[in-house]
């Protein structure tokens, strides 16, 4: 059925615009790169957690600067993202 094809292809899309939107403007927004001014990054990455229903940008910031790319923890085996690969991933 053409109309099943349809929302599969439009559900990815979103799906695949949702991570792009957490890996570009999130990402950037929390390091407050995006726009160079803090508050401005700040109220975007909120915006875009509201549209994600996800974590807030401050809990996201939190987990992604001072956990994942902490200076004692950053790739080493305290490190989610390491410790993810470890179990599901190739080591």
């Amino acid at each position: 059925d053409q109309s099943i094809a349809i929302m599969l292809l439009c559900w990815a899309g979103l799906v695949f615009s949702t991570r792009r939107m957490a890996a570009v403007i999130l990402h950037q927004s929390v390091h407050e790169r995006l726009s160079g001014n803090g508050l401005f990054d700040k109220l975007l990455g909120d915006f875009v957690t509201l549209l994600m229903l996800t974590q807030d940008s401050e809990t996201y910031k939190v987990d992604h600067c001072k956990i994942h790319q902490g200076p004692l923890t950053f790739a080493t085996k305290y490190d989610p993202n390491v410790q993810f690969f470890s179990v599901f991933g190739k080591d």
